[in-house]
């Protein structure tokens, strides 16, 4: 009856995923609802609140039985997304909290973030754009089939093609992470791809073409607040490969980088 979508989502400590999955209806232990007012069941539209099984509710406003407008949506596992809804589907401005308190706030479609803030409980944020993958799926959905003698839907279980949209960052956003570092610039496929900006909490900057959520990166420039400059190879966004690191002073250091120090050169020049 109310097609209301969960999440399954993973926080991008150490950056290994930054993905929102929307994967599965809300149908399990759905029964026919307790409503107030109970005028809800009779026509399907109105404001009021209804109780759908054990941890299963809906509060807000109601159209051809199916949220509509706004409303708090809750799953039996504490899930909860809070705002607007067409058609039973999350759509609009508000925010999702997942029982482990991530947060996903902004610009939902489709049941999926589009634009907005992730807050994860490790203590990172990204702020952004979301981008869509979809799939089908068939799924078992409790659909009105007949009226009672005094009136009311009864309910009965069909099975029916449902698209699920995935959200994860893609596109220009910023990552921050819980230790102080933040990057800027370019993702895709939930993970930083393209031209963007790595900001270490020591206060060195380092810009470039970033290819990996380790922060590879090839002919990037970094500079650190001692006044030293490197140009280079980067992994984990610090010097690492073929690069040249300028000292404050003039002094020249080019050659083989690991783990930002140089480990073998051709000499200073």
């Amino acid at each position: 009856m109310l097609n209301i979508v969960r999440t399954v989502a993973a926080g991008l400590s150490g950056i290994s995923a930054i993905a929102v999955t929307f994967s599965a209806y809300a149908q399990e232990d759905v029964r026919n609802p307790q409503c107030l007012p109970e005028s809800i069941l009779e026509t399907g539209s109105g404001y009021g609140r209804c109780n759908y099984g054990p941890g299963i509710s809906y509060i807000g406003t109601y159209s051809n039985y199916l949220p509509n407008g706004r409303g708090i949506y809750t799953l039996s596992d504490g899930t909860r997304y809070e705002g607007e809804f067409v058609d039973g589907t999350p759509e609009g401005q508000g925010r999702l909290i997942l029982p482990n308190d991530a947060r996903y706030e902004g610009m939902f479609r489709n049941g999926a973030i589009r634009q907005g803030v992730a807050f994860y409980p490790n203590g990172d944020r990204y702020e952004g754009e979301f981008g869509i993958t979809s799939r089908t799926e068939i799924v078992t959905e409790n659909v009105v089939v007949s009226l009672s003698v005094n009136g009311r839907p009864l309910l009965e279980p069909r099975e029916t093609t449902r698209r699920f949209d995935s959200s994860q960052p893609d596109g220009e956003g910023s990552y921050s992470f819980s230790n102080g570092n933040r990057f800027v610039g370019e993702f895709f496929a939930g993970q930083p791809f393209g031209r963007g900006t790595f900001y270490h909490s020591t206060g060195t900057v380092c810009e470039g073409y970033f290819y990996t959520r380790n922060f590879d990166a090839e002919n990037a420039t970094c500079n650190y607040t001692d006044g030293r400059r490197y140009v280079g190879e980067l992994r984990q966004a610090r010097p690492h490969g073929t690069g040249t690191m300028t000292l404050a002073d003039g002094t020249v250091i080019s050659g083989a980088f690991r783990a930002g120090q140089p480990v073998s050169f051709s000499g200073y020049q």
